[in-house]
């Protein structure tokens, strides 16, 4: 994807229900399928203002967004809305990406932080 989002994705935006989440330069971005191109950008979602983001995750219908303090925040993509209680991940730890399984529970990878010798990375962790 190398484009800039175009329009906003929010509550307003009834009846699109994106096919995938993507960061692009650190903005949100909606997904659809296109049968011709395969994955085009729709617009930029409407996420909660002053985070950086750090992965997303989407599956029917249900957004997550995980931000560098390890922050989740979740977003019904019908109704373009947030949830107003985030949850907040295990400090400790560098997280790095989330995964929405079938049964709409969630995980996040993460690496735990300190404790290693200087340029060495820590064991990825669920």
């Amino acid at each position: 994807l190398d484009a800039a989002p175009t329009q906003g994705i929010s509550q307003q935006s009834t009846g699109f229900q994106p096919h995938g989440l993507a960061l692009l330069r650190g903005q949100l971005v909606a997904l659809r399928q296109n049968d011709d191109s395969g994955w085009e950008m729709a617009g930029a979602v409407l996420a909660p203002a002053g985070r950086r983001w750090a992965a997303v995750a989407l599956r029917g219908g249900r957004g997550l967004a995980l931000d560098d303090q390890g922050v989740v925040f979740e977003w019904d993509a019908a109704t373009g809305r947030w949830d107003e209680r985030p949850a907040d991940l295990p400090e400790g730890r560098s997280w790095l990406g989330l995964c929405l399984l079938p049964d709409g529970a969630w995980l996040a990878l993460g690496r735990l932080r300190g404790g290693f010798e200087a340029g060495a990375a820590g064991r990825a962790e669920l």
